[in-house]
């Protein structure tokens, strides 16, 4: 009777030890997996701009857009845009006044708030503009869970009127969550936040 009641003791040890091991696997299987495009741009788009080495050139070879000129009062702004793997990315480039020279006759005949897309000659011709801020805007669903496992946690949270800035110094990058989604990033050269005013 003992060797009975001993062989259903051990029976129900390993029901349990497995039904814990098969509650782990699920817990694993959907734990945030890492978005691979966060983890390319990271190494390709999100380090050289940290650095201000990021140049229109490198924005083209990972992935073909479209530039475009806003005019705007005090100045005009040029744009890159191309859309990416459930992303729409946009950089924004800085160029000097000669260049803005060259844009003059362009910029005459735009109203004072509109854009214009330039042909790809201006891409060719600004390839080693430099990169002054890069904003990335997922088109699809991303989590919390899934930025921290591809950028890893943030050093500092901070509450908005609207939800949370999560914030990346090593990339000078923000990211903006609205109950746990990625709303969008935004990433600028290091140096430009220690030139901004406290």
């Amino acid at each position: 009777m003992w060797r009975q009641a001993l062989r259903v003791q051990h029976l129900l040890f390993y029901a349990l030890l497995a039904s814990a091991i098969f509650t782990l696997a699920l817990w694993l299987g959907r734990a945030a997996q890492p978005l691979a495009e966060l983890q390319d741009w990271q190494v390709r788009l999100l380090d050289p701009l940290a650095d201000a080495r990021l140049r229109l050139a490198t924005l083209q070879e990972v992935q073909a857009g479209q530039l475009w000129l806003q005019a705007g009062q005090p100045q005009a702004r040029l744009l890159w845009r191309a859309e990416q793997a459930g992303w729409r990315l946009q950089a924004e480039l800085q160029w000097s006044a000669s260049w803005a020279e060259r844009l003059q006759p362009v910029l005459a005949g735009m109203a004072a708030d509109a854009e214009q897309a330039l042909t790809g000659e201006w891409s060719v011709q600004w390839a080693e503009l430099p990169v002054s801020s890069l904003s990335l805007q997922p088109l699809h669903s991303v989590s919390a869970e899934q930025l921290a496992a591809s950028l890893g946690k943030p050093r500092l949270r901070l509450e908005l009127s609207e939800g949370l800035a999560w914030v990346y110094p090593q990339w000078a990058l923000t990211a903006q969550l609205v109950d746990e989604q990625v709303q969008g990033l935004l990433a600028q050269p290091r140096r430009s936040w220690r030139e901004q005013p406290l």
